[in-house]
């Protein structure tokens, strides 16, 4: 009831009070969740400044999923490309397994030349879970035991700095997904297969920092889904000897949301882990613009509607659109989105 009256006050108070966001309303959900009863953190909660992500779908992913072979990935990396304002505010790049599978070494290297030119941190989601006997194959999260070991001595080897790891619905795919090729790993399990690759890992890039992406909606969600994220997230504590640095929500914004991504980032952040979200579409619209009005909807929608105030953004897309990621100045684009972000969030 207290939670419920304190998210009436700050809805109430917002409009004649513009201040009225962020850090405060972090306070005040605070203050509910100890009057209600819940134990109060033993660590400071994590507010700063968002960090902007930027994903998008490489040449290669193009090609497989589409069949447009036009596209314009590896032109981010040209020293003249049409996005230096732009570059300037993305503190990450975030990269998956194909880009390194599918590219030669030579334009790996202009990528990674090109990303500490431009002083962008290199970020990867990766599966992290191993592929065994009789499950996991060809299912998402998972990939042959050595392949974290190989990759990032492959991305060390070709000048790459990887600042960033994020594992890739681990507990969804790991733990709690029944379909075909399931694993059903308990979640110490899930921590003890982590814990390997994430030494492997440290021993190449020591300043490397870790975390999760999961899910924090959808219909097949167990409805104590949010204890599960926090079980999961001790477990590799315990496993690995260090607190994740993150935890992205990927949100599928038909289903309900709200409640589970505010309740998510207060817990965590309780513990000193950064919560982000990942800004992307709903999957159904009909052209880059349709894709970008909806992305926009949803950054407004979690920062102005809810309040929250994610520690990184996390622009990305596993559909269509957008099919361009340049120029900055063209909208529709990935990087035209993020500039429309940026300008966002300093009119706020």
């Amino acid at each position: 009831m207290v939670r419920v009256w304190l998210d009436r006050l700050v809805r109430q108070l917002r409009p004649s009070l513009p201040w009225l966001a962020g850090d405060f309303v972090r306070v005040l959900t605070a203050l509910g969740i100890a009057m209600a009863g819940t134990s109060l953190p033993t660590r400071p909660a994590v507010a700063s400044p968002t960090q902007i992500w930027m994903g998008g779908s490489t040449a290669f992913e193009r090609d497989h999923m589409f069949h447009d072979r036009s596209s314009d990935y590896l032109d981010l990396f040209d020293p003249n490309a049409p996005w230096q304002g732009v570059a300037q505010h993305v503190r990450a790049l975030r990269i998956d397994s194909s880009l390194l599978s599918h590219t030669p070494d030579g334009t790996l290297r202009k990528v990674f030349a090109d990303l500490k030119r431009r002083n962008i941190a290199l970020a990867m989601e990766a599966p992290m879970l191993s592929v065994r006997d009789n499950c996991g194959v060809d299912l998402e999260g998972y990939h042959v035991p050595n392949f974290i070991r190989d990759t990032g001595a492959r991305i060390r080897n070709l000048g790459g700095d990887l600042r960033f790891l994020a594992m890739d619905s681990a507990l969804w795919f790991g733990h709690h997904y029944q379909g075909p090729r399931a694993c059903k790993l308990t979640v110490p399990e899930l921590a003890n297969d982590v814990a390997g690759k994430v030494r492997e890992l440290r021993s190449i890039f020591p300043q490397i920092k870790i975390g999760d992406i999961d899910p924090v909606s959808g219909p097949n969600l167990p409805a104590d889904w949010t204890e599960q994220i926090m079980g999961w997230a001790h477990a590799y504590q315990a496993a690995v000897g260090e607190s994740w640095s993150f935890f992205i929500a990927d949100v599928q914004w038909s289903a309900p949301w709200r409640d589970n991504m505010s309740t998510i980032a207060a817990r965590l952040r309780a513990e000193g882990i950064q919560f982000g979200v990942i800004y992307d579409a709903s999957g159904q619209e009909a052209n880059a613009a349709d894709w970008a009005r909806d992305v926009e909807q949803h950054y407004q929608a979690v920062e102005a509607g809810l309040g929250l105030s994610p520690d990184i953004a996390l622009f990305h897309s596993w559909v269509r659109w957008p099919d361009r990621m340049l120029p900055a100045v063209q909208s529709g684009t990935m990087t035209n989105i993020i500039d429309r972000y940026v300008a966002w969030k300093s009119r706020k």
